[in-house]
């Protein structure tokens, strides 16, 4: 039987509306986690009002839950300003991990319960862009390998298993050190490059994001960058390359809806496919309003939901 893309289109943004509550359930969780760790990418939308249709907007992603119960986030938006991240952070109280994008930075100033922590993939990015670009990079190469060591001792630690306060304990005790040496070694640089070259804007960067960048060492549940969340954009991003455009303000909501659920249940161990099997069968068999609190994937088996179902669905 053949179905029209229109008409299966038509059925995703009806599913997508009809889980909104669940999406709602995937926010609320994130906001009252212990970090957040955000992030946004371009995508095409058709049709939005007083917008060509070669312009851009944007898809932000919210990444955070319990450790053991992580959940994730797509938000679609007409435009990259300071809107949306505002409005879904403004009662939040806690630290929120993204790149040096300055609209996180008006939003921390404006709230005071919002700690905004730096990434340090950002910063080392650009030393090794600088080190890439001529032979005497010397310089460039040795911020790299002290920016190594960080995430060396960062390794070393988790793999001890070590309480919360035990772990940041022993973090500070081994990086702090090497923060203070490394931060003495920037300013000295500062004098000595060029703030033109690919080596003084990374100096230039890493000395302007200072605080951001340390006080991921306030928190077990970060890590020193915000690589996190750039994983998890990229399932969208790799798609978006498939289908390129949505059609509407609404299909690209209802995008966003599913690549929520798609992926919060990813990352707790459930067959996508099943997991939407389960949902879609339990709101369908009620006339009542479901127990959206158990259809989060966090609150689910995933063992159960999974038997039946081959993992090449995954």
């Amino acid at each position: 039987m053949h179905i029209s893309r229109q008409v299966m289109a038509g059925w995703v943004m009806a599913v997508a509306k009809r889980l909104t509550p669940l999406v709602e359930r995937i926010a609320k969780g994130i906001r009252e986690g212990p970090r957040i760790n955000m992030d946004e990418t371009r995508m095409q939308v058709l049709g939005e009002p007083s917008k060509e249709n070669t312009s851009q907007s944007y898809m932000w992603l919210a990444f955070g839950g319990e450790p053991d119960a992580p959940l994730c986030l797509y938000h679609y938006s007409p435009s990259r300003s300071a809107e949306y991240p505002r409005s879904f952070l403004s009662e939040y109280e806690g630290a929120v991990q993204t790149d040096a994008f300055g609209v996180y930075a008006r939003i921390a100033a404006e709230y005071p319960d919002i700690v905004l922590v730096g990434c340090w993939a950002h910063a080392r990015r650009k030393f090794h862009e600088a080190a890439q670009a001529g032979k005497k990079t010397s310089a460039a190469r040795e911020a790299v390998a002290r920016i190594k060591k960080l995430y060396s001792i960062e390794t070393q630690l988790r793999a001890k298993e070590l309480s919360s306060h035990d772990f940041i304990t022993e973090r500070r005790k081994q990086v702090e050190p090497e923060l203070d040496k490394f931060r003495q070694w920037l300013e000295n640089k500062r004098d000595q490059v060029l703030p033109s070259s690919l080596l003084g804007k990374a100096v230039k960067y890493t000395l302007d994001q200072w605080e951001p960048l340390t006080r991921y060492l306030d928190y077990a549940e970060l890590t020193p960058d915000n690589n996190v969340a750039e994983r998890q954009i990229r399932p969208f991003v790799v798609g978006r390359k498939n289908w390129l455009t949505s059609g509407s303000p609404r299909g690209a909501e209802a995008s966003c809806a599913l690549y929520s659920l798609i992926q919060t249940a990813q990352l707790n161990g459930m067959n996508a496919f099943a997991y939407l099997h389960h949902v879609f069968t339990q709101v369908a068999n009620t006339n009542d309003t479901p127990d959206w609190e158990a259809l989060l994937p966090t609150n689910m088996d995933a063992e159960s939901i999974n038997t039946g179902f081959p993992a090449t669905v995954r």
